[in-house]
């Protein structure tokens, strides 16, 4: 059976980006675009991993909150993603 991960962000993009990339390395994703969604996903079926990239007023309080209603045991990863530039000569 695949871990299951939970993707949060803001931006659906990149949500729908890490989502196929994350399936196709066999996980099983389901995603949240802020902490409301994100705590009815975990309701639904707890996940092996919350993936957390957003950086906005209420992140912490999201995991504060996952963790207080899921247990401190809940792994949480807040997570960055960077843009590269490439260059053309």
């Amino acid at each position: 059976m695949p871990h299951r991960v939970l993707v949060v962000d803001d931006e659906a993009n990149i949500l729908l980006s890490l989502e196929f990339l994350m399936k196709k390395a066999g996980y099983d994703v389901c995603t949240a675009r802020d902490g409301e969604e994100a705590l009815a996903e975990m309701r639904k079926g707890r996940p092996d991993l919350v993936c957390r990239l957003f950086i906005v007023d209420g992140a912490k309080a999201l995991s504060k909150a996952i963790r207080r209603t899921f247990g401190a045991h809940t792994p949480i990863q807040r997570c960055q993603i960077h843009k590269t530039r490439c260059s053309t000569s």
